[in-house]
């Protein structure tokens, strides 16, 4: 992975975990947090692809 896809990803993380610290509770929040928590393993196991996929679905989740 380059520093650019890196650095993208990181921010990806980053904006994603903000607008759950900032959401209500409730299901939504939950549902974000568990695609979160799995963007995050993604990111780990040096699956980007997965990473952002993840942090979108958090984010739909919350935009729901």
């Amino acid at each position: 992975m380059d520093n650019k896809q890196s650095d993208q990803m990181q921010q990806k993380l980053k904006s994603t975990k903000e607008a759950i610290d900032k959401a209500e509770d409730g299901q939504k929040k939950q549902s974000a947090q568990k695609h979160y928590q799995s963007a995050q393993q993604a990111q780990s196991a040096d699956k980007n692809d997965e990473c952002m996929k993840e942090c979108d679905a958090a984010m739909s989740q919350l935009n729901a």
